[in-house]
């Protein structure tokens, strides 16, 4: 069975009140009435024009590019407006983390900086130890610098300068370990393990500390004014 197509027949109401029957096959007007129920006789009875509909569908045949074409071209406009939108949240994004880094991170970042340059300080204390350096040690150490370690009697700065320069020591080993820097402004605390070996006499003498440094900072430089250590807590068995 072949099915008809029917064409429709959308009403449209004019300014004097009058109506209009449309074909939308042939995009003619089929009648024209004062009462809209006039117009289903008409409808009824219409048929098309076959110029004007070869007409309409030659019409939209070369139209369909065109169509094609502004389909594409609204897709664009699309995604340009998308990317412009995206763009936008990127840059509120980025101005909204540096506006909360400015405010926030400057006081954490000065103190990451005081916690590395402080670490950077155990590494030149123990090679100016191993190297025997008392002028790297002078820089490092406060005026009121004071030692206290096992089997030594307390000593001020010019006190281990004097004893650094005799060479009646020698340090063959200086590491720190395990080291934990805690700032406070401009004083920090140094904690941590020292293993050392020294030569002294002819003996070799092994030792296993755990120390404390208080540093402040001075001339923005940080400088140690006390350095106490104690016999590390040996594991059972060993």
């Amino acid at each position: 069975m072949v099915h008809q197509y029917r064409p429709n027949f959308p009403h449209r109401f004019n300014a004097d009140s009058s109506y209009d029957s449309i074909c939308t096959l042939c995009c003619s007007t089929v009648a024209a009435a004062r009462i809209e129920a006039q117009l289903y006789q008409h409808e009824h009875c219409h048929k098309c024009n076959p110029d004007a509909r070869t007409s309409r569908i030659s019409l939209r045949i070369q139209l369909t590019p065109v169509l094609h074409l502004w389909a594409q071209l609204e897709a664009i406009a699309s995604w340009v407006a998308r990317m412009r939108f995206l763009w936008s949240i990127k840059r509120l994004l980025a101005l909204t983390f540096a506006v909360f880094a400015t405010g926030l991170s400057f006081p954490q970042t000065a103190r990451d900086a005081d916690v590395q340059q402080l670490l950077g300080l155990e590494q030149v204390w123990n090679q100016a130890h191993e190297n025997g350096d008392a002028d790297a040690l002078d820089k490092l150490w406060a005026d009121d610098l004071e030692v206290d370690v096992p089997r030594m009697a307390v000593m001020s700065k010019a006190d281990a300068l004097n004893f650094a320069r005799s060479g009646h020591m020698k340090f063959l080993h200086y590491v720190t370990s395990d080291l934990r820097v805690r700032v406070y402004g401009d004083t920090a605390v140094v904690s941590g393990r020292l293993q050392r070996t020294r030569s002294m006499n002819g003996k070799e003498i092994s030792d296993d500390w755990r120390f404390t440094k208080v540093c402040v900072k001075q001339a923005q430089k940080w400088r140690v004014v006390s350095f106490h250590a104690s016999e590390a807590a040996q594991s059972p068995g060993s």
